[in-house]
């Protein structure tokens, strides 16, 4: 995710970059959670369990790799000190679920540490712009699957929004624009669950939130089916065209047809799991 340490540095200045960037980050994290535990900058990603935290690792004289770091620490101490851990384990094996509750997590815990310390609000925007820079956060367009582009339009909005992030008003603008075109009927739901996301109180909200997403999901899912059952019915209430449609080509388009599957799962299956 991030370029290695230029190999042309000196390994023992790396070790010493390295060594005071993890005496800062745990003396950040001591302050600003009241407890520290095992900060590592390792691996390509940044998370936290609330024991262990881990940073990825970069090339320690890219200013944009430093800037993301005091970033993702504000951001994994948000973590470290409001996240629930036990909450959600349940849901663990379903992707999508995991995936958008995290969305409004992150949106949570954000937003109480930009309050609890205004430098960090600052970092935090920095690390969005080198994060978009990069393409870590893409910018929907309609090749990306449904589950992706219901992920992407709450993690935008809700950073525009309640971050005022605002490096990111035309992703969020986008995502919108394409998933109210993606799910027209249940779009005004999905933004009612949108604007109550920046009032979360507790881990268990993000949760509750996402379940309701799927609700709105299977529900739509539902009233498609229904239709199309509805419609097969018509055609082939009676007449020769019901000898002819009964079990032919039309039952087979009619049965699941590209609208099932377009709003069911689609390209994305693997994700949504819903």
């Amino acid at each position: 995710m991030f370029n290695i340490t230029n190999q042309n540095t000196n390994s023992a200045i790396i070790a010493k970059r390295k060594r005071a960037l993890l005496r800062k980050f745990t003396l950040l994290q001591q302050m600003n959670t009241g407890r520290s535990g095992n900060i590592s900058i390792t691996g390509s990603d940044a998370c936290t369990n609330g024991v262990f935290t881990r940073l990825p690792i970069g090339d320690f004289e890219d200013p944009e790799y430093l800037d993301m770091l005091e970033g993702m620490i504000d951001h994994e101490n948000g973590h470290y000190k409001h996240t629930d851990f036990k909450v959600g384990i349940e849901y663990a094996h379903n992707k999508f679920i995991s995936v958008l509750s995290n969305v409004f997590e992150d949106i949570r815990i954000e937003k109480l540490v930009g309050d609890e310390y205004p430098g960090a609000r600052q970092n935090l925007e920095k690390l969005v712009r080198v994060i978009i820079k990069k393409g870590y956060f893409p910018f929907i367009t309609e090749e990306h699957s449904l589950a992706v582009k219901i992920q992407m339009f709450f993690l935008y909005y809700g950073r525009y929004h309640f971050l005022h992030q605002y490096t990111i008003k035309s992703h969020s603008d986008k995502a919108s624009e394409l998933l109210m075109k993606s799910l027209p009927n249940v779009f005004s739901k999905l933004l009612d669950v949108a604007k109550r996301s920046g009032s979360q109180l507790g881990s268990q909200d993000g949760y509750d939130l996402a379940l309701e997403v799927v609700e709105i999901l299977r529900q739509e899912q539902q009233d498609q089916n229904d239709n199309q059952s509805g419609d097969s019915s018509d055609d082939n209430q009676s007449g020769d065209s019901s000898d002819d449609n009964q079990s032919g080509d039309s039952s087979d388009d009619n049965q699941t047809g590209d609208s099932s599957d377009d709003n069911q799962t689609g390209d994305s299956s693997d994700d949504n799991q819903t």
